[in-house]
């Protein structure tokens, strides 16, 4: 890892531990044991853990070790409204301005759920959550850049990831994704998709608004019971 990428890199890699869900809340994220495993000085990861701090997900008490925080369901449901707004905007944009490298980037993320979903009669169910987080962050990561607006593309990063982790910590995938969840997820991906290539910008900024608030409602309701329910994430987040 080349000093001046090691920020960048120590940050995704982080990214991606959270959203697997490798931490559980509360649990202190050593700064010395991660230099160690990434084989960098503490000064990456330490960059890395205040731009997570900075995001919500982290928080650092005084004198304590970082770690993730805790879940709050009003939280999580303002996240969801405030992706319901920006990520429809995205998708209305995209629409608008997507080229034709960005919507083969696109359609290639939405394809990727079909074999999950293959995948996922011959798989534990919580096994195949870190690669569906993986894929629905990339399909995201497409719409964005698709949108040609750094600053949006930037800001959604941080909320998709952030609602992501809170939905993992918060038990609410406790059982992981099931076959008919995870198609029905790629359904609506590829949908999304397709709105977005025939330039149907309004459409396309209704239905991705529409199924995050759906969510956000599913997961309100899952969040109150004590066995959540594994089909709540069946979305395009």
């Amino acid at each position: 890892m080349r000093p001046a990428d090691a920020p960048d890199r120590v940050y995704a890699t982080l990214r991606e531990r959270l959203a697997a869900g490798v931490w559980a809340p509360g649990e202190p994220i050593r700064e010395a044991r991660l230099a160690r495993e990434l084989g960098v000085s503490r000064t990456p990861v330490r960059e890395a853990i205040r731009r997570l701090v900075a995001t919500g997900l982290l928080e650092q008490p005084p004198n304590h070790a970082p770690r993730v925080r805790r879940f709050d369901p009003r939280e999580l449901a303002e996240l969801y409204e405030l992706r319901a707004e920006l990520e429809g905007y995205a998708a209305e944009e995209a629409a608008r301005r997507a080229t034709d490298d960005d919507l083969a980037a696109i359609r290639g993320a939405a394809a990727a759920f079909r074999p999950l979903a293959a995948t996922s009669g011959r798989a534990e169910p919580a096994a195949l959550f870190p690669e569906l987080v993986r894929v629905e962050l990339a399909f995201h990561d497409a719409l964005h850049k698709a949108a040609h607006n750094g600053w949006l593309a930037r800001v959604l990063r941080d909320l998709d990831l952030v609602s992501e982790v809170f939905a993992r910590v918060g038990g609410l995938d406790a059982h992981g994704p099931s076959r008919n969840t995870i198609e029905r997820s790629a359904d609506r991906h590829e949908h999304l998709a397709q709105l977005i290539a025939s330039g149907e910008s309004a459409e396309a900024r209704r239905f991705l608004a529409a199924t995050l608030l759906e969510t956000r409602d599913r997961m309100a309701g899952a969040s109150e019971n004590a066995a959540p329910d594994a089909e709540a994430r069946e979305d395009v987040r």
